[in-house]
């Protein structure tokens, strides 16, 4: 069993991994993937990376809308947040599931490395940032712009 972190990209494309992996190596982060096609290729869903030196995998998936994993997907983050209420922060999150066009999923190992956050932080960031992305973290929450605005365990 792996551990998940989630960008829902609201934007109507999923980003290339090409500028993510820049982005990371500029952090001296260093991830190697088995087929460097998949770097450019707008329409990507399935993606190994290993990060060096610690030889970590990490399987990164794009699902899209009209995918049949998409509504699934969604669905169960909206139920997660559980009732919107009155929450100002859980209509943000609630809005930014509904709008979402695609999930970028990162399965990683269950033991995560301080290094290795880093090293995930570096890389879902640009693709936070290129698709006004929802950020999710398994067993903590949402975080939209950097602020933790839904927790969940």
């Amino acid at each position: 069993m792996g551990y998940y972190v989630r960008v829902f990209g609201v934007t109507n494309s999923a980003p290339t991994l090409r500028a993510a992996l820049e982005a990371a190596n500029r952090d001296h982060v260093v991830f190697t993937l088995e087929d460097e096609k998949t770097l450019d290729d707008p329409n990507w869903n399935q993606i190994n990376l290993t990060f060096t030196p610690e030889n970590t995998w990490a399987l990164l998936e794009c699902f899209r809308v009209g995918s049949s994993l998409f509504p699934a997907e969604v669905a169960e983050f909206l139920e997660q947040i559980g009732p919107v209420g009155r929450s100002k922060n859980k209509k943000v999150v609630a809005a930014l599931l509904s709008a979402s066009q695609f999930v970028i999923s990162c399965q990683l190992p269950s033991a995560l490395s301080d290094e290795l956050w880093e090293a995930v932080e570096s890389l879902m960031g640009p693709l936070i940032e290129q698709c006004d992305g929802l950020f999710q973290v398994d067993d903590v929450g949402f975080y939209y712009s950097e602020q933790l605005l839904v927790k969940t365990t």
